[in-house]
């Protein structure tokens, strides 16, 4: 645990924080680095390659014995009926297009509100959230640029006080990610609308 942490502002926010002997904690919404806090889910694929990744799933689940995911519904029964017609008729990969994708397409599109809605949760998440952003430097060039006005700013040293059970007296380090969090796979995707096999929550990516 540190005993101090510094914060570097400019003139202007200087004059407020003595006048007030207080800080302000400020909206994620307002941070000028991306990389701070994600304030939405974007995934990494294409979602409109959702009908043609389906067919694919349909099809190695058809032509092969293996088991199919999820506790069973509609679609696990008719794959279970084209596995035993493709055994004696072959696989009718055309016939299966005609009927499929027009599903595919109605679960596109709620796949894409699920998306929109869970984005507009978070921003709205983000809104009522505040963040209180300190370093352990205090001699930080890129920082006194970015944060202190192009170094005509002020850094203010901040005491911890562990003894008053302050935040900061709990403060841990940022750990930043390559990449930002990402929303489940694609094929994960299709088998939790097609076969209602929910996703391990422990496999998600933070």
């Amino acid at each position: 645990m540190r005993d101090y942490f510094y914060k570097y502002v400019d003139i202007d926010t200087t004059e407020k924080i003595l006048a007030n002997r207080s800080f302000r904690y400020n909206s994620p919404l307002e941070f000028n680095d991306p990389f701070d806090i994600q304030t939405k889910l974007v995934p990494e694929y294409n979602l409109d390659q959702f009908p043609l990744k389906a067919m694919e799933l349909i099809e190695r689940y058809v032509k092969n014995d293996i088991s199919i995911p999820g506790p069973g519904n509609e679609f696990t029964e008719a794959i279970l009926l084209l596995r035993d017609g493709a055994k004696n008729q072959g696989y009718k990969k055309e016939e299966i297009e005609k009927t499929t994708f027009p599903i595919f397409g109605y679960m596109l599109d709620e796949y894409k509100h699920l998306i929109s809605q869970l984005n507009a949760h978070w921003q709205r998440s983000m809104a009522k959230s505040r963040v209180f952003c300190v370093t352990e430097e205090h001699d930080n060039l890129l920082m006194w640029a970015h944060y202190a006005k192009d170094h005509t700013g002020s850094v203010i040293k901040i005491a911890t006080l562990p003894e008053k059970d302050t935040p900061l007296s709990v403060a841990k380090k940022v750990k930043y990610k390559a990449k930002p969090i990402q929303f489940y796979s694609l094929d994960v995707i299709i088998e939790w609308l097609l076969f209602g096999a929910e996703p391990d929550l422990r496999k998600f990516e933070y």
